[in-house]
């Protein structure tokens, strides 16, 4: 017994095209290419939901930096002049 499943999905004629000059320059079937860019997307996903999560903890802890420093820091990021990263480490009022 495979541990494999079958999924149907509609892709557009021209992404088709690409998927299978692709395939046929890693000698790689199109079936193959498919699970792998949908592995990816989900070990993608995966991390994406464990940093929103820890996101969600350092905030309920207070462990944030305030928007407009935070925006201020990343505006001047490739700057001459750099601000230095915000502090994290914030004390919510009760």
């Amino acid at each position: 017994m495979s541990d494999t499943t079958t999924v149907t999905a509609r892709l557009p004629k021209a992404l088709d095209v690409e998927l299978k000059k692709i395939g046929k320059r890693y000698r790689r079937s199109r079936s193959f290419l498919i699970a792998e860019a949908i592995s990816g997307f989900v070990d993608m996903e995966k991390l994406r939901q464990a940093a929103l999560e820890e996101g969600r903890v350092a905030i309920r802890r207070g462990a944030y930096a305030e928007h407009d420093e935070a925006e201020a820091w990343a505006r001047s990021l490739g700057s001459a002049e750099p601000r230095p990263r915000p502090d994290r480490k914030r004390n919510r009022a009760a």
